[in-house]
């Protein structure tokens, strides 16, 4: 019988094991190959966990293994704090001078302005958004030796993974500063002490995998693989964490444009020497080191495994796909003494080198559509691809192990519906819900606008049109739309009720954020500002009536709002401006409040968003500014007799509720919104 097959031993493969036997989904069968255990800096991404991830890595490997993620940077053979991309403390006055003032000219000349992902090399982000000197005294010939090509060769995406622009009081902060309180009293990020290897044994335990049996094809059309031995294995879905041309090399049945998809992927490889050092452990435990004056770019320092066991220093040269960079013993070792890692009466007791083929997914012109192709065609055949490397996407700890997470979920959902398992990049980061009533004449047209607006964001997204109770062709065209267009689902409620359609498209979404428009109230860009926002709260509203907003709908509209909200904050104790229009939340905070939510119709809305801030979440509130563009299409007057129901329904759900302190709502950028 055909079973889910999972091949790979990094991070990514363990995880999703460890995730599925979560689950209870245990038909599946895990290979690996003998020998390969994971190195500790196996990803090409941030080896840093954000503070959520890092509470259930505790409880899995342990408290002590979880530190705090501090990087640093050797400069002019001076180390400089980098715990965020502009914290400069360390360096020479001079040289701090030269990228202070490279910075604010940067700043000056408009680098703050968001960048151009289409078309901007890395080179340019970076000067745009750092100012020459820093741009070329660190980040550019840190980028050229560890991806071993130019970054104007590469596009800006390449640097996400580790660069976030910065503020010029950031910038201020980083160079004049001189004690790590600065940096606050709890850090953004963490790392596990063992890197993946730990991880990777931590969440294998206890799951069973079988030894990989040699070379094998795997021929896409039956479903099956075929190992050397003579061997085959039929599976249902395949999900793959090893390096994507590797895995295009074991498939039969390509089609040519595939094929040459595959071969355009371009790719860094590296040599990686660990010394293994009978000494103390150094501070500084992860370096970048952008300078000529060394070959090696990244050294990353390991505790030992027991009490007098050597430190491991993972010493990292980038090549040029395929080569094998020059030995050079004596200077490894050399190097970590003057810089002060390896002391005088410390001794090296080994020394081994390993060559890894593929380390780092270069990011060029066309990247995006070559993966998108490739992924596509194997999703299709029922092979999901996922892990820095076998998505070809350079994600870090930490989006690897919520990739897995995701994966798991989708694969359990997946053979709960017999729906098809979706690759991780397929998997929407958002889901946009959208009810629909009536809505025959302009359904088709305005969808087609948000689907293209939304496109040009490159978020992975669903678009999920509730319709609900229509006599027209509302609900035909949903599901026409549904077929068209890969990214729109369709459901449908049997009667009108605007409530219970946005309930079910918010219960049905799989995105980890959601967004909730009219299908003639939405804005782009809106979507692209609250995943930045939803980083850190739980719920962004969007407000006509909040600080800064410009609300130019008629006198009548206006005076609605304006009554409405003062009846909720006398009668209900609101502590908002606005509970009706565009909204966005973190879907798995949203999803009991949502299942608690007694009425329907207009006044669902209103109810989520004062159970949500009864419940604690934490809200912030975005001015919008709001014009309107046709009559709403339902009678205003005809809303009367089932609002004043809601709202007495409402006020018997909630009356027991206690309610929270009040915290301030924080506004959030400006969006202009056409409705």
């Amino acid at each position: 019988m055909a079973q889910l097959v999972l091949l790979g031993e990094d991070l990514a493969a363990a995880a999703l094991a460890w995730h599925l036997t979560n689950l209870g989904y245990c038909d599946f069968v895990r290979f690996y190959q003998p020998g390969s255990s994971p190195d500790p800096v196996d990803w090409n991404g941030s080896p840093a966990l954000p503070n959520g991830a890092a509470e259930w890595v505790r409880q899995l490997v342990g408290e002590e293994a979880v530190l705090p993620m501090v990087e640093w940077g050797l400069v002019q053979d001076r180390l400089i704090r980098l715990p965020v991309e502009t914290h400069l403390t360390g360096l020479p006055v001079e040289l701090a001078k030269e990228w202070l003032l490279g910075f604010i000219r940067a700043q000056e000349a408009g680098a703050r302005r968001k960048p151009e992902r289409r078309g901007s090399s890395l080179e340019d982000w970076v000067r745009q958004n750092y100012g020459a000197g820093i741009a070329e005294g660190f980040w550019l010939p840190y980028f050229a030796k560890r991806a071993a090509v130019l970054p104007r060769e590469l596009i800006a995406s390449a640097a996400e993974d580790q660069l976030v622009p910065a503020t010029l009081e950031e910038a201020v902060e980083g160079v004049l500063g001189t004690s790590p309180a600065s940096l606050g009293p709890v850090p953004s990020s963490w790392i596990v002490e063992g890197g993946s290897r730990r991880l990777c044994t931590a969440l294998s335990q206890s799951i069973p995998s079988r030894p990989w049996p040699g070379s094998c094809e795997i021929d896409l059309a039956r479903r099956t693989i075929r190992f050397q031995n003579g061997d085959s294995l039929e599976y249902s879905e395949l999900v793959s964490s090893l390096p994507l041309p590797g895995l295009g090399r074991m498939l039969r049945g390509v089609p040519d444009e595939v094929r040459n998809a595959l071969a355009s992927l371009r790719y860094a490889s590296c040599s990686r020497t660990t010394l293994s050092v009978l000494g103390s452990l150094p501070e500084h435990r992860h370096i970048l080191i952008p300078g000529p004056e060394h070959r090696f770019h990244r050294i990353f320092v390991e505790t030992a495994d027991q009490g007098g066991a050597p430190v491991r220093f993972s010493i990292d040269t980038a090549a040029i796909a395929g080569q094998v960079s020059a030995d050079d013993p004596e200077g490894e070792e050399s190097a970590l003494r003057r810089i002060g890692l390896v002391r005088e009466h410390d001794q090296v007791v080994e020394r081994t080198v390993r060559h890894l083929d593929i380390e780092y997914a270069l990011q060029y012109p066309r990247h995006h559509q070559s993966v998108r192709l490739v992924t596509h065609f194997l999703e299709e055949h029922g092979v999901v691809t996922l892990g820095p490397l076998g998505a070809w996407n350079n994600d870090g700890m930490a989006e690897t192990l919520a990739t897995a997470e995701r994966v798991a979920k989708a694969v359990v959902q997946s053979h709960q519906h017999g729906l098809p398992v979706r690759a991780p990049e397929r998997m929407p980061q958002v889901s946009i819900v959208i009810p629909v009533y009536r809505e025959e004449a302009v359904l088709e047209q305005f969808t087609g606008q948000i689907i293209e607006a939304v496109d040009r964001l490159e978020i992975p997204y669903e678009l999920i049109l509730a319709e609900n109770g229509g006599l027209d062709r509302t609900g035909e065209i949903a599901d026409r739309l549904a077929t068209r267009f890969q990214q729109v689902r369709a459901v449908h409620y049997p009667e009108p009720n605007y409530g219970k359609a946005l309930a079910m498209g918010i219960l049905s979404a799989t995105g980890e954020n959601v967004v909730c428009f009219e299908i003639d109230f939405w804005d782009a860009e809106f979507v692209e500002i609250v995943q930045v926002l939803l980083k850190k709260y739980d719920a962004v509203i969007g407000s006509k009536r909040a600080p800064g907003a410009r609300d130019r709908r008629p006198f009548l509209r206006r005076a609605i709002t304006s009554s409405f909200n003062l009846f909720l904050k006398m009668v209900y104790g609101f502590q908002g401006t606005d509970t009706h229009g565009i909204k966005a939340f973190r879907r798995e905070k949203a999803l009991p409040i949502v299942r608690d939510c007694a009425t329907g119709k207009d006044i669902f809305a209103t109810e989520l968003v004062i159970r949500m801030e009864r419940a604690g979440l934490y809200i912030c509130e975005m001015p919008l500014e709001i014009q309107e563009l046709r009559s709403p299409s339902i009678n205003l007057l005809k809303r009367v007799p089932s609002t004043i129901r809601n709202l007495i329904a409402l006020w018997r759900a909630i009356r027991k509720l206690p309610k929270t302190d009040y915290r301030k709502m924080e506004p959030a950028p400006k969006v202009s919104i056409a409705s």
